[in-house]
């Protein structure tokens, strides 16, 4: 049984998913716009905020939001060293709990290196 979902089905799913919650939900918009802008380059580069977002993904147990910053992540090219460190980091603040999600994490990130 695979722990994760394929990363391109995954990528489409989560892409129509949030156009129709965005069609539905006015506040779903808004909230998207705002992690746009959020995530976007500022005084902080965009990569340390993909791992911020890694790591607030772990804290509130999401699975889709921490596929979601792996994906970025792996555009920005991560290297296997600096994701062993922010999953050592995450395991540090999160505990054993955070070990399910740390185990698809990097299922998932080993299918996006392909």
């Amino acid at each position: 049984m695979a722990l994760t979902p394929d990363p391109q089905e995954f990528k489409k799913s989560r892409h129509r998913g949030n156009f129709q919650l965005a069609e539905f939900s006015t506040v779903a918009k808004k909230i998207s716009e705002m992690d746009q802008k959020a995530y976007s380059a500022g005084s902080l580069e965009v990569f340390t905020k993909e791992l911020m977002g890694l790591s607030i993904s772990f804290a509130k147990d999401c699975e889709e939001c921490a596929f979601y910053h792996l994906e970025q992540l792996a555009e920005l090219q991560i290297t296997q060293e600096q994701l062993s460190e922010a999953i050592d980091l995450i395991l540090v603040g999160c505990g054993s709990v955070a070990f399910p999600l740390a185990r698809k994490s990097l299922e998932f990130f080993d299918q996006l290196k392909g």
